[in-house]
């Protein structure tokens, strides 16, 4: 709701059209993210990409039923793919304000086609991610520390929040994108 009332709001801004682009990129970015995680999650959601910026909107879209996952999945690819020429083709850890880069997008990209089987866009998206971020013998596998922020081959990170209580992590999204756990299995008698 939020990425789809930011669309809207960037659409009608009164900066320069050769920036919304980017900025859209963005937004659409964030909604196929939290699309991704309610697909893996749940399957079949509902999908709308309207602002609910009204009673009457809102009503309709409270009246939606569930849009296959398959079908969802394929919008965002294509939306995905429309906007990422427009976001910094960059490494995360080089983009200035730690903004949403190429690289997330081709991420996403590839996994939402890994569900859809379709190998040759996952493929494509991870030769993009390869143009940018170059071999992956160039980083080492054995000083990987999760402590450490931003690094290099870092494609997507959670940033710490600031409190008065301190620095705290947000953890829901880490959590909700990795790969589930098998089932518990039950012990077996011998």
């Amino acid at each position: 709701m939020y990425c789809n009332a930011a669309l809207e709001g960037i659409s009608k801004a009164t900066i320069s059209d050769d920036r919304k682009p980017a900025l859209m990129g963005e937004a659409i970015v964030l909604r196929a993210m939290y699309y991704y995680v309610l697909t893996c999650s749940f399957g079949d959601v509902p999908f709308y990409t309207e602002n609910v910026g009204s009673l009457g909107a809102l009503e309709k879209i409270a009246k939606l039923g569930r849009m296959p996952a398959g079908e969802t999945r394929k919008k965002l690819i294509a939306e995905l793919q429309e906007y990422v020429p427009h976001l910094p083709q960059a490494r995360t850890a080089d983009v200035p304000q730690n903004r949403i880069s190429a690289p997330i997008a081709y991420m996403l990209i590839g996994k939402m086609a890994l569900w859809e089987k379709d190998y040759t866009t996952c493929t494509n998206a991870m030769e993009e991610i390869r143009k940018i971020y170059g071999q992956l013998t160039q980083y080492s596998l054995t000083d990987t520390y999760f402590r450490n922020k931003n690094t290099g081959e870092s494609i997507f990170e959670v940033q710490y929040i600031w409190s008065a209580a301190g620095l705290k992590r947000q953890r829901t999204l880490p959590v909700s994108s990795r790969p589930p756990r098998p089932p518990a299995r039950a012990p077996t008698m011998a």
